[in-house]
């Protein structure tokens, strides 16, 4: 999607300048505003770097943002015969960082952005001085009750017709996320859906409801090198209403981490920058610093 038609985008709340990687299988949109160190900011489903916006527009003054759009997601485009796995993502990610010729860079990850940020983060641990980590993974979901649960479900005919046709994904999953609802504004809904306006531009949604347990053995290949990161000076902000990623998974990471630096949002649900924007800022200005 190019940024001719984007009439419904408030270039107020997403004042930035928008640049292109060509891949093999389209251009992938990305932000990259400011100067410094940089910040490598990774969303997960149904988002796109808008999740990101509030913290670019505060922190681009002092740092380097660059957040990505996934192939299928926010401004990038949607094939719709690719894979759409998260390995994949990861692949598209390292072509473009590489590109960039980052160094001391914080990586920042939420939902399916941390098996995919990370990845690069493991394999390139000398280029990485921090991690920020919103509710997220990096192991197989196997035993998750809550992904199970979900899986009998994406595993029906109607599941794959609800994500294709009526935007499940951004119109139901994104909502149920919330915690406080009074956060989830029609303007914000926009924001989400209209990059999903098609059956044909859904595909990156339903690929990665697939790639919850379908990618399991990436998901283990990837913990396997989780020592890699344990001495990352890590943030973790975790909203702990969240129905899929909670107290169980944050404990994970407080095992790998050495002396990590833990929030717990007792009141705030999965997508951790939308419901908390004032609170995160402060932690991560303060742990920038």
């Amino acid at each position: 999607m190019s940024n001719n038609g984007l009439n419904w985008l408030n270039r107020e709340e997403y004042p930035f300048e928008s640049h292109f990687f060509e891949l093999r299988m389209g251009k992938m949109h990305y932000i990259d505003e400011g100067e410094g160190r940089p910040l490598i900011f990774v969303h997960g489903t149904p988002t796109w770097s808008y999740l990101y916006r509030n913290l670019i527009k505060e922190l681009s003054s002092q740092f380097r943002c660059i957040a990505v759009d996934h192939i299928g997601f926010g401004l990038s485009d949607k094939p719709k015969n690719w894979m759409y796995r998260p390995q994949d993502h990861a692949q598209n990610l390292s072509l473009l960082l590489s590109s960039l010729d980052l160094h001391d860079a914080v990586m920042i990850v939420h939902d399916f952005g941390g098996p995919i940020g990370l990845s690069w983060a493991v394999s390139n641990p000398d280029r990485v001085s921090k991690l920020i980590l919103f509710n997220t993974w990096m192991w197989s979901l196997k035993h998750n009750t809550a992904i199970q649960k979900a899986e009998r479900f994406l595993n029906s005919p109607l599941a794959k017709s609800l994500y294709l046709r009526a935007n499940f994904s951004a119109r139901v999953m994104l909502k149920a996320g919330f915690k406080n609802k009074k956060y989830f504004s029609r303007e914000l809904q926009k924001a989400y859906q209209a990059p999903l306006d098609s059956p044909e531009h859904r595909h990156g949604t339903w690929g990665f409801a697939q790639e919850l347990i379908g990618s399991s053995l990436w998901y283990d290949t990837l913990w396997e090198q989780a020592r890699y990161l344990a001495r990352t000076p890590a943030l973790l902000l975790w909203g702990m209403k969240d129905p899929a990623f909670g107290a169980s998974e944050l404990e994970i990471w407080e095992k790998l981490f050495v002396k990590p630096e833990v929030h717990r949002l007792n009141d705030i649900g999965h997508f951790v920058p939308e419901e908390a924007p004032e609170i995160v800022l402060a932690h991560v200005q303060k742990f920038l610093s």
